[in-house]
């Protein structure tokens, strides 16, 4: 009796470890989770566009300070920092986004909202898809760095 207590018991843990690494987007037995149905910071949801990769190190208190001008300029108008809009405060998006997907939704916009069902999502949500800011990719990548400064 005692054998087949302790294989119910194995056999149950072994169903959780695989429900939870498909559900934070790890392994499993056919692959990983897809980008669209888990965290895209776990499943490493880069976006579409020009930046493919982005080593961010420490925050550069100079390019904030630029990023914090052009974020006043051209996108508090819509997004707020810490409160939404009449599109999502971007300090959330900056937590839950990678750092690729951020600056590849500034560069590239339109493809994104096209193609990336979660940003549809997001538009439908707030009832407008995001104009193309125009921002060059150095721009973006002040934006962000101000960002960074205010995420915790």
């Amino acid at each position: 009796m005692k054998t087949k207590a302790w294989l119910v018991l194995l056999l149950s843990l072994g169903v959780i470890t695989v429900c939870r690494a498909r559900e934070s987007g790890g392994p499993s037995g056919s692959g990983a989770v897809p980008a669209s149905l888990g965290d895209p910071l776990r499943s490493g949801d880069k976006g579409i566009g020009p930046i493919k990769e982005l080593k961010l190190d420490p925050v550069d208190p100079k390019l904030a300070a630029r990023g914090k001008q052009i974020f006043d300029d051209r996108c508090a108008a819509c997004h707020g920092r810490d409160k939404d809009g009449a599109g999502p405060a971007l300090v959330a998006e900056l937590k839950k986004e990678t750092p690729e997907f951020v600056m590849n939704m500034i560069l590239n916009t339109a493809e994104m909202e096209a193609k990336n069902e979660r940003i549809q999502k997001e538009a439908a949500n707030f009832g407008m898809a995001m104009p193309p800011p125009g921002l060059t990719a150095d721009e973006a990548r002040a934006v962000l760095e101000y960002l960074r400064t205010t995420a915790k």
